[in-house]
């Protein structure tokens, strides 16, 4: 056995630690240039999303990536939708060269839909070609100009055998809305057949027509506009017609839009409600309809101060006692403290002698 000392004097500090060797290149490879070449990466994948942004939201890309063609053009038509109805853009919104653009590839679409489906390679209009022609007339209704509604109307007024073909059929009347409500009512009129053709969808057998169409006849606002809302709201239509018809007349601060404005804020169950597939799109309707009558509400009242709206108040003072949605509540507060006041000044107004 040896003793302490010998052990100590048989040990170095070269005995104690590895021999040292210079680093492999291996070890250099993965310390150095893999995290450099993934840093590098990176950087441009954030490039090319920063350039992608920044072109992607010129809408001229996307009409010519419509027009070019290719299995995701519905992608192109709905990042147009978007692009358009933020704020700017309003030289290209001017331009009715881009809108004739929008219409040639709009016709060219349904062309080809209707060729396939005569040839029996296409079912009933569905999924992408539905969506292309959808997106399409909501961005030719987001111009300010006129050359587009020809188009639309003609989409608005032809027959389709599903549902889809409905949802481009109201797509194309909402468009419309969206288009006229942009323009004077010179440029409204300077459009043939504008009136006369919103009338005739105002009356189609379909109820999923109608209520676009009367919404699109009351941003219109004219007297025969009016007068055809006024025979909407009397009754023998749906839900959504007689709705739509009473906010264009409150717009027009018209009084025969109140009977339906009660029934639209009242805390009974609404029949327009019954054909929702669930309790959350039943939800969602009730306060869009809500909601949309109590800003009519307003309109009404900005536009003719001195309607009586007694039976009015009367039907807001029952949905304020409600239970319902905060938003809603609010909303309802806001308007019968309006209906209150104008009751009020109505009540001092001078009688005059006939």
């Amino acid at each position: 056995m040896s003793r302490p000392s010998e052990a100590t004097e048989a040990l170095s500090p070269d005995d104690a630690l590895p021999p040292v060797e210079p680093p492999s290149g291996g070890f250099l490879l993965q310390l150095f240039i893999v995290p450099g070449i993934i840093v590098l990466v990176i950087v441009a994948v954030w490039s090319l999303f920063g350039r992608l942004a920044q072109t992607g939201s010129n809408p001229e890309d996307f009409v010519t990536q419509l027009e070019r063609g290719g299995h995701q053009r519905w992608v192109a038509a709905w990042n147009l939708v978007q692009t358009l109805q933020t704020s700017g853009n309003e030289a290209f919104k001017s331009d009715p060269a881009v809108v004739d653009r929008l219409a040639n590839i709009l016709r060219r679409q349904r062309e080809t839909n209707s060729r396939e489906q005569r040839n029996g390679s296409m079912g009933p209009l569905v999924g992408d070609d539905m969506n292309i022609e959808v997106f399409i007339c909501r961005a030719i209704g987001e111009f300010h100009v006129t050359n587009g509604l020809p188009v639309l109307l003609e989409v608005a007024k032809d027959q389709h055998e599903n549902d889809n073909g409905l949802k481009v059929r109201r797509a194309a009347i909402e468009g419309i809305s969206r288009a006229v409500a942009n323009l004077n009512p010179q440029q409204i009129d300077q459009v043939p057949g504008l009136l006369e053709a919103l009338v005739q969808l105002a009356n189609d057998p379909e109820d999923g027509i109608q209520g676009p169409a009367a919404f699109a006849l009351g941003v219109i606002g004219n007297d025969e506009a009016l007068a055809q809302l006024e025979e909407m709201v009397l009754g023998g239509r749906g839900p959504d017609a007689r709705y739509n018809a009473a906010l264009g007349l409150a717009r027009a601060g018209n009084e025969k839009a109140i009977p339906t404005l009660i029934g639209m804020v009242s805390p009974d169950p609404l029949a327009v409600l019954d054909i929702e597939p669930n309790a959350k799109s039943r939800s969602r309707k009730e306060a869009t309809i809500l909601l949309n009558a109590l800003r009519a509400i307003e309109k009404l009242l900005e536009a003719n101060p001195s309607a009586d709206v007694e039976s009015l108040r009367d039907a807001v003072e029952a949905l304020v006692a409600k239970d319902g949605e905060k938003q809603i509540k609010v909303q309802a507060l806001a308007v019968l403290a309006d209906l209150k006041r104008s009751a009020k000044a109505g009540a001092k107004k001078p009688v005059t002698a006939p």
